[in-house]
């Protein structure tokens, strides 16, 4: 099997670290499917996640038959530069993209499991998968709020709605889900980012 080997950050398929952002840039519109019958052709390609430059300068033939495997760190862009293949195979037959896919080719993509793709941040993310302890949190809010008057029965239930939340982890909860989080690698900065912002394999931890 053929693979593309790891550099600090990612891909060694003419991939090089440029540090200021640009648009990626845009083949002639003279380029074509390889003449060869290349079943995938990429041409000086640069792939971008916000400001942040992931791929670039990628040149890259994968001919009929042969099998490749990416392997970089979580986050360097192998997911992001199949799923630039992958709309290119959509788009088939516009030479004004870097990379061009045999027309005559079914493209297939099989995303990761596991990847929620949700817009809570990670924090958020992992204290919503704990419906113990937000059941407990939602019961205690509502003794709360009805716990107006002082009458026995609104104190006794929530007394008994303490007890359960504590009971389900508590107020010591967010500093256990800090710990975990920083155990999968995890800074403190980025447990308030979205998930959908990391990678497929950083949102797989």
């Amino acid at each position: 099997m053929l693979s593309l080997t790891s550099l600090t950050r990612g891909l060694t398929i003419g991939l090089s670290a440029h540090a200021s952002p640009r648009p990626p840039c845009r083949a002639p519109a003279t380029m074509a499917l390889d003449g060869s019958g290349a079943a995938v052709t990429i041409r000086d390609l640069d792939v971008w996640a916000g400001s942040s430059s992931l791929i670039r300068g990628v040149t890259w033939r994968v001919m009929p038959n042969e099998r490749w495997s990416l392997l970089g760190p979580n986050g360097c862009g192998k997911s992001t530069l199949l799923r630039a293949i992958a709309e290119a195979a959509d788009l088939a037959g516009d030479a004004a993209t870097e990379i061009a896919v045999n027309p005559r080719l079914r493209f297939g993509l099989l995303e990761q499991t596991a990847v929620s793709g949700s817009e809570r941040s990670v924090r958020e993310e992992v204290m919503s998968r704990m419906e113990g302890f937000q059941a407990a949190k939602a019961a205690l809010e509502a003794a709360e709020v009805a716990c107006v008057s002082g009458a026995a029965r609104e104190l006794e239930t929530l007394e008994r709605a303490m007890g359960e939340f504590e009971a389900a982890g508590g107020y010591t909860v967010e500093g256990r889900v800090a710990r975990v989080l920083k155990g999968l690698g995890f800074t403190e900065e980025e447990f308030e980012r979205p998930c959908s912002s990391f990678s497929g394999g950083w949102q797989m931890r």
